[in-house]
């Protein structure tokens, strides 16, 4: 017999809420990983998140905080892409320490980098929605944000925000009727999730930094001719 122990990072989303105590998620994700035909057996236990109090993530974080500081003084946060690099690392210190106060702070940081998303709530259907048409409110014809979350583009036609799958769109083409792509959809509220604010199914936080960490392609527009 052969053992094998792996450590993993797992993200569980239930439409239905939370579960009711660590244990019960426990004995859930341990019933459904030991749910096989391949004769092997799972055993779960909790690894606590490494702690800002000491360790290597603790010096990451003075280093970083040091050249932060002499990045400040010297005037190079100036440079809005400098800035904004430094502010995304400091997020992503936050997140690996597991510190929900210290997230959130960087978040808002963050969103206050980009004036025209700085004044919406990120975590409700209209916040969200908002906050993606204002980004693409100023780029050119055939700009379309990366949607991660959803694994497809957002794009912005006639003041409307449609949602295209990546399958749709075949060397950066989309076929459109009318200018509005085919395969696209409106993003409905009816699954959007006030609960874990942020889509049905989807991570909270690769919502919101769709918006927060914006990157955008180009694509053209194949136009559907009547036969």
């Amino acid at each position: 017999m052969n053992i094998t122990k792996v450590t993993v990072a797992m993200t569980v989303v239930r439409p239905n809420g939370p579960f009711k105590s660590e244990a019960s998620m426990l004995d859930w994700m341990s019933l459904c990983l030991n749910c096989n035909t391949n004769n092997a057996a799972v055993v779960l236990e909790k690894i606590s998140p490494p702690s800002m109090a000491g360790g290597g993530l603790w010096r990451i974080n003075d280093a970083f905080e040091s050249v932060n500081k002499l990045l400040d003084a010297s005037g190079a946060l100036d440079n809005a892409e400098l800035q904004f690099a430094v502010y995304v690392l400091r997020l992503s210190i936050a997140r690996a320490a597991g510190d929900t106060a210290r997230c959130e702070a960087a978040e808002k940081s963050l969103q206050e980098l980009s004036p025209a998303i700085a004044e919406f709530d990120l975590a409700t259907f209209d916040g969200w929605v908002g906050a993606a048409k204002a980004l693409l409110a100023d780029k050119p014809p055939g700009t379309a944000l990366d949607d991660s979350a959803f694994q497809g583009y957002l794009v912005l036609e006639q003041g409307t925000l449609y949602a295209i799958p990546k399958h749709a769109v075949e060397d950066n083409k989309v076929v459109t009727e009318w200018g509005v792509p085919v395969d696209a959809y409106e993003p409905d509220q009816s699954i959007w999730s006030d609960e874990h604010k942020a889509w049905e199914a989807h991570d909270p936080m690769t919502n919101r930094d769709v918006l927060l960490m914006p990157k955008f392609v180009k694509y053209e527009k194949s136009e559907l001719t009547s036969s």
